[in-house]
């Protein structure tokens, strides 16, 4: 299994796969664009709520991007990873 990408590297990877600039981004979150480049850089992670709004702009899974800024308990993905039935839609 390859190696998780950082959450930096993860949201930069969606935002220039998008063509999305880091201001433009910015905007459409409701942050300024060197928020998005300090967390594009690892110098900051989102907030639980500005995760969700990245996803939405970038089209991502918000569940993905959450565990990639560790916003998600390990135990919690291993049940997921391990046994996605178990795991109610909500």
């Amino acid at each position: 299994m390859p190696a998780m990408t950082t959450f930096a590297d993860y949201l930069k990877d969606l935002r220039t796969s998008k063509r999305i600039g880091v201001r433009e981004l910015g905007r459409e979150c409701g942050v300024t664009g060197m928020h998005i480049s300090n967390m594009e850089k690892g110098k900051s992670l989102p907030s639980p709520e500005l995760i969700v709004k990245l996803a939405q702009a970038l089209e991502a899974d918000v569940d993905e991007m959450s565990h990639r800024a560790d916003h998600v308990a390990p135990e919690v993905v291993g049940v997921i990873q391990n046994q996605p039935k178990a795991v109610p839609n909500f």
